[in-house]
């Protein structure tokens, strides 16, 4: 797995803004939930890894 760890900020499904909050490495999915909803989606890990090439992924603290 690349650098994708709990904890990161990341941008996901057609732009939101949020935290991963948990990793499934056998199902290849994270589990994000969105800074302005606060609703939690399945992220697939290549989706969130497509995106990082792109927009590098962050551990700092968010301010939302």
């Amino acid at each position: 797995m690349s650098r994708i760890q709990k904890g990161m900020n990341v941008h996901f499904h057609l732009g939101r803004l949020g935290k991963i909050l948990v990793i499934d490495e056998q199902e290849q999915f994270a589990l994000v939930e969105s800074y302005n909803s606060h609703e939690q989606y399945a992220v697939p890990l290549e989706e969130i890894e497509a995106v990082e090439a792109q927009l590098p992924l962050s551990l700092e603290s968010s301010r939302y």
